[in-house]
C-alpha cells in the first residue's frame, strides 16, 4: 500500500476590491451585506478570490417580520450567520437584493428600479423564495414596473423570436402570478389565449427551471383557446355539412363549393384545427371578419336561399372576441390543492346563482370563472 500522501489543497485567500453602501431606510438600525465574487487571480503563494461587497442600510424590524431566513440570521448566535452584527449573503445578486429590500421598506430608493428586465423579475422571485419572503409584498412595486412596460405586451406572442424580440407575454405570466397583480394577470392570460400560435407555454428567461406558474394554469389557458377554436369551427363548417347532408335542391353542391372557396380565399381552409398550430386565434378571427359571401345561384325552392352567411360569420366573430377576458387570480385561489373544483361550495354556489365573480377584485364572465376554477393552484 503506497505511503504517498495526497497533495495539499490549494490555498485561497479572499480580498475585497470595492465596498458600496446603499441607504434603503434612513432611520435604519441594521445592515445587510452581499458578497459578490468578481474574479480569481493567482498569487505567489495562493489563489486570490476577489469580491465586491454591497452593504444595505435597512430596518431590522422589516427583515424580522417579512423573512424567516433573515430572522434566523439576525437571531442566530453562530458566527457564520453574522459578520460584525450584519447578515452576510454569499453570491447574491446585489441589484436584485436592492430591489427586494427597497420594495419591502416601501422606500423612495425604489424609484427608477422599474427599468429592470423581465429576467430580473424572475430572479427577484427566486431570491424571495430563497429567503422565504412573500413576493406579493412587492405587489405595489410591480404595479409600477408593469405600467412602464404594458405597451409592449400586445406587440408579441408566446412564440416570438427570442433572439430578436423578448417574449413579453410569455415571460410576464409567472411574475404577474407570483406578485399577485390581478389586473396584469387577467390581461396577460387573455393575450396568450388569443395571440399564441400552437400550444401555450410560458417563457422562462432564467436557468432556474423550477420557477413557473402551476401547471393547471397552462392547461386551462390551452383549454380556453381550444374552446374558442371549437366554437368557431362549429359555426363555420355547419353550413357546409347542412348543404351536403340535408339540402335536396340541385344547386346545393355549387353553393357549398362557393362557400368553401370564400373560406379558401381567406386562407381558412383546411379546418381550423390544422391552422391553429401555426396561426394565432386573433389572426383567424380577423380573417373571418372579412368573410363576404351570399348565394347568387339558387332555385326558388332552395332551403338556403334566405340564409345570411355573412351575418352568421359576423356573429361568430363577435362572440369569439368577447368569449374570454383572461383568468382570475381570486377564483384560482378559492380552489384548494386537494379539492376537485366541482365539489367545492363556491363552485356550486356560483353555478346555482349564475354569479361568476363573488368576492373577486375583477368583474368577469362565466368563461373566466370556469377556466380559473379549474386552474387549480397545484405546485409544480
Amino acid at each position: 500500500m503506497s505511503d504517498a500522501r495526497k497533495p495539499p489543497l490549494p490555498k485561497i485567500k479572499k480580498q475585497t476590491r470595492n465596498t458600496r453602501e446603499y441607504i434603503i431606510a434612513k432611520d435604519s438600525n441594521c445592515w445587510v451585506a452581499a458578497e459578490v465574487p468578481v474574479k480569481i487571480e493567482q498569487g505567489a503563494e495562493a489563489a486570490i478570490e476577489i469580491y465586491d461587497v454591497h452593504k444595505f442600510q435597512v430596518r431590522k424590524r422589516v427583515l424580522l417580520e417579512n423573512s424567516k431566513v433573515f430572522k434566523q440570521m439576525l437571531q442566530s448566535s453562530f458566527a457564520n450567520f453574522k459578520d460584525a452584527g450584519q447578515p452576510m449573503l454569499k453570491d447574491a445578486n446585489a441589484g436584485i437584493l436592492e430591489v427586494v429590500l427597497s420594495a419591502l421598506h416601501d422606500s423612495g430608493s425604489s424609484e427608477g428600479l422599474e427599468e429592470i428586465d423581465t429576467k430580473s423579475l424572475w430572479l427577484t422571485i427566486s431570491l424571495c423564495n430563497q429567503y422565504q419572503i412573500n413576493p406579493k409584498l412587492m405587489k405595489t412595486w410591480f404595479i409600477g414596473w408593469y405600467k412602464k412596460h404594458i405597451s409592449s405586451i400586445d406587440g408579441c406572442s408566446s412564440h416570438s423570436d427570442s433572439s430578436s424580440t423578448e417574449c413579453m407575454a410569455g415571460s410576464l405570466l409567472f411574475p404577474c402570478y407570483a406578485f399577485g397583480h390581478d389586473v396584469a394577470f387577467h390581461e396577460v392570460t387573455k393575450h396568450l389565449v388569443y395571440n399564441s400560435r400552437g400550444y401555450i407555454h410560458e417563457n422562462n428567461p432564467t436557468d432556474k427551471k423550477y420557477l413557473g406558474v402551476p401547471i393547471g394554469i397552462i392547461q386551462q389557458l390551452n383549454g380556453a383557446r381550444k374552446r374558442i377554436r371549437s366554437r368557431l369551427e362549429q359555426t363555420i363548417y355547419t353550413p357546409i355539412t347542412d348543404l351536403i347532408s340535408k339540402a335536396t335542391c340541385p344547386c346545393r353542391h355549387r353553393t357549398a363549393l362557393e362557400y368553401i372557396a370564400e373560406l379558401h380565399r381567406l386562407k381558412l381552409f383546411p379546418p381550423l384545427e390544422v391552422l391553429a398550430h401555426q396561426t394565432a386565434l386573433n389572426a383567424i378571427i380577423d380573417k373571418l371578419d372579412k368573410f363576404d359571401y351570399q348565394p347568387k345561384h339558387y332555385e326558388e325552392t332552395c332551403q338556403h336561399r334566405k340564409q345570411d352567411y355573412d351575418n352568421l360569420i359576423s356573429k361568430a366573430v363577435a362572440k369569439s372576441r368577447a368569449y374570454f377576458s383572461g383568468l382570475c387570480l381570486d377564483c384560482i385561489a378559492k380552489t384548494k390543492e386537494t379539492e376537485n373544483p366541482r365539489d367545492s361550495k363556491e363552485f356550486a354556489l356560483c353555478s346555482t346563482l349564475k354569479k361568476w365573480d363573488p368576492g373577486c377584485g375583477l368583474k368577469h364572465k362565466e368563461s373566466t370563472w370556469f377556466f380559473s376554477y379549474h386552474a387549480r393552484d397545484e405546485k409544480r
